[in-house]
């Protein structure tokens, strides 16, 4: 419910009276409340008084001898460099297509409540499906939606590449911490596997959003933009799919 309320509150505050230097301010502050309210919320499990059975620094290094790990981490990594795309610019393309302004502030709110059922419903079409199958399935979608963003031109477009995009988007969210832990022979390095994946995921996500900004330039090369988060996402998936035809092949 907050990814599709907070970008409504946040199109209302930077484009209202507030402003854009109050406006984010505030949102940082409602951001913040519900964040504290949540980490107050938290509970831990009993803690055990045993001494950790695997260091970290052991845990590092069994985590970059294992080929599988390090292709879902190379992958995941190269793909989020252009997972972030839509979620920028999507309101961005849609005003400059002409599509209606107060329209256009919804395409967020449209991906997001679709992310909302993705991750809602990923984990029961992994069970029939296997958790590294689908979400192949969900970044080869995400790559496809990305780069079709060249097309988009009216209202249509923009709904229908708001809910497909959200809905698959959301699917790959919910599944990388099952995928992790599928890869993941000891428990006890679960900690330290999903620190390492989600450190090199989170530095590839920081740099697609600028990358893809100079691509698209002051001039709104669209087509340049989406091709190349959409290609760059499709070289992660592509990743995924090499390890999904290794464990094949050992079997």
């Amino acid at each position: 419910m907050g990814a599709v309320i907070h970008p409504i509150m946040l199109n209302h505050l930077l484009n209202g009276t507030v402003g854009f230097v109050r406006g984010v301010r505030a949102s940082a502050g409602f951001v913040s409340a519900l964040l504290l309210i949540a980490c107050l919320s938290m509970r831990t499990r009993a803690l055990s008084t045993s001494k950790p059975t695997i260091s970290y620094s052991t845990a590092v290094r069994k985590c970059f001898r294992d080929v599988f790990f390090i292709l879902i981490i190379a992958g995941a990594t190269i793909f989020q460099i252009g997972y972030y795309f839509p979620i920028f610019y999507l309101q961005l393309d849609s005003i400059k297509h002409g599509i209606d302004v107060h329209f256009s502030f919804y395409s967020l709110v449209i991906m997001n409540a679709a992310c909302v059922i993705g991750r809602c419903t990923a984990g029961m079409i992994a069970v029939y499906t296997g958790v590294l199958n689908f979400t192949i399935v969900s970044t080869v979608a995400c790559s496809a939606i990305i780069m079709s963003m060249i097309a988009l031109s009216d209202v249509v477009s923009v709904v229908m590449l708001g809910l497909v995009y959200g809905y698959f988007s959301g699917a790959y969210v919910a599944l990388m911490v099952p995928l992790v832990t599928m890869f993941t022979p000891d428990l006890s390095e679960l900690g330290a596997r999903f620190g390492i994946c989600f450190a090199f995921t989170a530095f590839s996500g920081l740099l697609g959003g600028p990358i893809s900004g100079a691509l698209l330039s002051s001039q709104y090369r669209w087509w340049l933009a989406s091709l190349f988060s959409g290609l760059i996402s499709f070289v992660g998936s592509s990743m995924l799919v090499v390890t999904r035809l290794m464990i094949y092949r050992r079997r």
